[in-house]
């Protein structure tokens, strides 16, 4: 709808009607424009404007609308008669349309009527006809004559009979008079058996007998006086007349007469107002008022506006949302960083989201270098390395079982199915640098610490070796780190074994389900098997105990089985193989493959080089060397060269039935897709089966066993085969697998793992052990953050993963253990010491070992003979000293300590020389 405001004149071409010049011009009633389209259009046609189109601000007055378009009064039944009151302004019917278009608009016989004193028409009051009264009301004249009128006078030059005018009804009768040349219609009421003249109409001709004048009277008063010039207008006067109802008078008001003394009295107190409002406080107190008002609804306005941008805020960030609600979390939670540093001036102060920081975290981790690129080219909206770093030292760093991750996987293992929490825990170590850290609170890291299963001969000696428990699905791409420990060389079998049945009841109690425990072929890994009960032979295969949690569930041991391939890869490069098939050795084409190597054309074994025939130690190390020497392209360049290799080297049949099994064998362990997935019932199956007799046939062939497989590598395969195939049996049979992924039995995880850890090390080859601790806690976070794709985690997990309230609380601990140390209480330092948290009280066994008793005489004499008291710095320069670092006492105690307080100055620099952090 339009704003504009409406014109006060009428726009028909020639129409003065509401024009200013125009003086003594009868008030007439505009009307505006419909609103409406296609009635505008019509009314634009009949009015035919050459110069411009009909608007929407046009108004046209009553002169161009015929009378029955022109509604001027109210109808209302009352006691079963229609009651008309005047209309305080005429409106027009809705199928209105202007068809009254003339040259000329004033009509030259028209009467002028005065204005009227206000600006509402006062309504015409009906007439009561039961009982007539001396006092009448007078009816409002029209106050002008109508267009028609004019037109019609325009139109007819005859006069009309006056005896042949049509009479509302038989109420009417025609009177003549002897001396008058009109005619008189009257009409008439009995009351009381007395007759009334109630109205009457008196038309006569005019001087030229082409027009009629019309006097309406009503009880003996004018009323009005109009012009007719044919039948049709006499008509209307005498139906004008009938419409016509007086007063009843005094004693009993009608409803026109209510209204019109309401408007008499509202004008009249108006007028009364208007006088009072003359004085200057009058119209103060009416502005001030006024500015109230104002004010307020100014207020009021500003309130609307700043809901409506906060609704537009909201509205933009829905939006945000649903456009970014199909991209990957990732890619969401980096979309949103961009968003509100967009939303800020400065990047300073800047709040990023826990999710979005843990992936920081992770990308820093990965490479520095590329995560200054993207941060400084502003790629991407990342926190500045000091942020990444306030947020490490939030991590609660400490080797064992985090108890905070084990609550945390509780709640996450909750949403999930239970084809999800089933899986196995890998098992591995990584070489870190021997490297001594000091903390903040005084704690030094890098000592060995396997947590309660620490022995007292290796708890005072550096580390040099990281061991991590990892948890896998079997289903799900994500995995969860439960536990990393510090150690010197490698764990004895004993106590890995327990290290390894604590991780499986602590996973356990956190809703998953261990399966199987995998580690590689190393001789303590074989020892734990042993303490634990696995064994294989030729007759006998027994590669699983009873489950620690669960008796009715086994727990399967699996050697990994990459590392078992480059163990017999190893074996064959050094002696060979005698099998039943024959003698496999690969020493007997290597002249031919040199030769073959020399040759400057297209390869049929282009991957195969000297580094896979003859290794030197790092490369006998290196996985893909080993998968790729049993390839499918060896296979087809001995078929190729079969002729050339056996003229010069004797048969290659054996090893080419050997490659093509070991090839098989790899296939069915490694499966990573749905289409090569080991399934019950199938060629695979049977294929391992066969595998087994083959080792039992191989072994019983060689007599030797130096042509067979050591026995920690033929247990392995034995064990892992074995416990595979039962492993797929129970998943498919118990919980309800289709398939299994032999992938996830390896420990490719556990290896990609320390390929991180490594990398974030930066240009040092090994970790050191803080920084090995760091890197783990973070990625067990993320792991943790980023479970399963149908069960992601909730704020609250992520903020009790990061949040840690024990840092705090250790804090005060020490200040209240500094706070006693000044006040010389040394029975209540000790008793808080040792009530300190078992996680906190790191080590603390070495900060309570005595000094030697004539080396605390000797330090404590000293000072007291000493003039000065010690500062802090000297403090620190007798720690270097010494080889130790000593905690300095209060300040305010020095003081005191200075001036004669010898026994408290022995005692306090005593109990300072106790508190020595090794």
């Amino acid at each position: 709808m339009s704003t504009s405001r409406r014109r006060n004149y009428c726009c028909v071409v020639g129409c003065q009607t509401g024009y200013s010049r125009v003086k003594n011009q009868p008030k007439l009633s505009l009307f505006g424009v419909p609103q409406d389209e296609e009635r505008r259009r019509l009314w634009d046609q009949n009015l035919n404007r050459a110069d411009r189109p009909l608007q929407v601000t046009d108004a046209i007055c009553e002169l161009h609308f015929e009378q029955k378009y022109i509604l001027r009064q109210y109808v209302h039944i009352i006691e079963g008669r229609e009651v008309y009151i005047e209309r305080g302004k005429p409106e027009l019917r809705s199928d209105a349309v202007p068809i009254i278009i003339p040259h000329l608009l004033k009509c030259p016989d028209e009467q002028p009527t005065p204005e009227q004193s206000t600006k509402k028409r006062a309504a015409s009051p009906p007439t009561c006809e039961d009982q007539p009264s001396k006092r009448t009301a007078l009816q409002s004249v029209e106050p002008q004559l109508r267009f028609e009128d004019c037109e019609s006078a325009r139109q007819s030059d005859n006069a009309f009979e006056l005896e042949d005018v049509v009479r509302p009804n038989d109420h009417w009768a025609m009177h003549k008079f002897r001396h008058y040349d009109g005619i008189a219609y009257v009409s008439a009421s009995l009351s009381r058996e007395l007759v009334s003249i109630e109205k009457t109409v008196l038309m006569n001709y005019g001087t030229d007998r082409s027009e009629v004048i019309c006097r309406t009277y009503v009880r003996k008063t004018l009323i009005s006086e109009k012009v007719a010039y044919n039948l049709e207008d006499a008509k209307q006067v005498l139906d004008c007349a009938e419409s016509l109802h007086p007063c009843r008078g005094a004693g009993s008001s009608c409803i026109s007469c209510k209204y019109v003394r309401k408007v008499i009295l509202t004008r009249k107190s108006y007028l009364k107002r208007k006088e009072r409002r003359n004085s200057v406080s009058t119209k103060l107190r009416v502005l001030s008022q006024r500015n109230k008002r104002m004010a307020t609804r100014l207020l009021d306005i500003a309130g609307r506006l700043e809901e409506m941008r906060a609704n537009n805020a909201n509205v933009a960030d829905k939006i945000l949302e649903d456009k970014i609600s199909s991209l990957p979390r990732k890619q969401q939670a980096s979309v949103r960083a961009c968003f509100q540093a967009a939303k800020q001036t400065s990047k300073q102060g800047m709040r990023y989201n826990q999710e979005w920081i843990l992936e920081c975290l992770l990308m820093k981790l990965k490479s520095p270098r590329l995560y200054q690129h993207i941060r400084k080219n502003e790629i991407l909206m990342m926190p500045s390395n000091t942020t990444l770093k306030r947020y490490l030292r939030s991590y609660e760093s400490a080797f064992g079982f985090n108890q905070a991750v084990m609550n945390t996987l509780k709640k996450k293992t909750a949403s999930m199915s239970d084809l999800e929490r089933h899986g196995g825990l890998l098992v591995d170590e990584m070489k870190l640098s021997e490297h001594f850290n000091v903390t903040a609170s005084g704690q030094i890291q890098g000592f060995v610490d396997l947590g309660e299963f620490t022995k007292p001969e290796d708890k005072y000696q550096q580390c040099d070796h990281g061991m991590v428990i990892m948890f896998v699905p079997f289903a799900g791409k994500w995995s969860q780190i439960v536990g990393v420990f510090a150690t010197k060389g490698n764990v004895r079998g004993d106590i890995l074994l327990k290290i390894l049945m604590e991780a499986t009841i602590l996973v356990e109690q956190a809703g998953l389900f261990v399966d199987h425990i995998t580690c590689d072929g190393a001789p303590w890994n074989r020892k734990m098997w042993k303490l634990a009960g696995v064994s294989a032979s030729s007759k006998k295969i027994n590669g699983a105990i009873q489950h620690p949690v669960d008796e009715m569930r086994k727990l399967h041991f699996i050697s990994d089985f990459p590392h078992l391939l480059k163990c017999l890869r190893n074996g064959l490069l050094q002696k060979g193989f005698a099998t039943p098939d024959g003698l496999v050795r690969i020493d007997s084409w290597l002249t031919f493959y040199k030769d073959y190597r020399s040759v400057r054309t297209l390869k049929v074994m282009p991957n195969l080089t000297e580094t896979h025939l003859e290794p030197n130690s790092f490369e006998k190390m290196r996985t893909p060397f080993a998968f790729q020497l049993f390839g499918p392209y060896v296979l087809r360049g001995l078929a190729f060269y079969k002729e050339d290799i056996e003229r010069r080297c004797g048969s290659i049949e054996a090893t080419q039935l050997f490659f093509s099994k070991i090839q098989r064998l790899i296939t069915v362990m490694t499966s990573r897709f749905r289409a090569e997935a080991l399934r019950p019932a199938s060629t695979d199956v049977a294929f391992l089966s066969n595998f087994l007799d083959f080792l039992n046939d191989w072994e019983s062939f060689s007599d030797n066993k130096r042509h067979f497989l050591s026995e920690s590598t033929a247990i392995g395969f034995r064990v892992t085969i074995a416990n595979t195939l039962s492993l797929l049996k129970y998943l498919t049979e118990s919980v309800g697998f289709k398939y299994l992924m032999t992938s996830r039995l390896s420990t490719d995880p556990v290896e990609h793992f320390f390929g991180i850890v490594r990398q974030s090390s930066g240009c040092n080859a090994h970790p050191s052990p803080d920084e090995f601790l760091i890197t783990v806690n973070c990625l067990s976070f993320y792991n943790l953050a980023h479970s399963v794709d149908s069960a992601n985690a909730n704020p609250d997990m992520i903020n009790a993963l990061v949040t840690v309230h024990d840092r705090q609380g250790l804090k005060v601990t020490h200040k209240k253990i500094d706070d006693l140390i000044s006040q010389g209480k040394l029975g209540e330092v000790e008793s808080t010491i040792a009530t300190m948290p078992e996680k906190f009280a790191d080590h603390i066994d070495v900060t309570l070992e005595k000094s030697d008793s004539r080396l605390i005489y000797y330090t404590a004499g000293r000072i007291h003979t000493t003039d000065s008291v010690l500062g802090e710095n000297s403090w620190i320069t007798l720690g270097i000293r010494f080889g130790v670092h000593l905690r300095p006492m209060a300040a305010d105690r020095f003081e005191s300590i200075q001036h004669g307080c010898p026994q408290e100055a022995t005692l306090g620099y005593s109990l300072a020389a106790m508190s020595v952090v090794l």
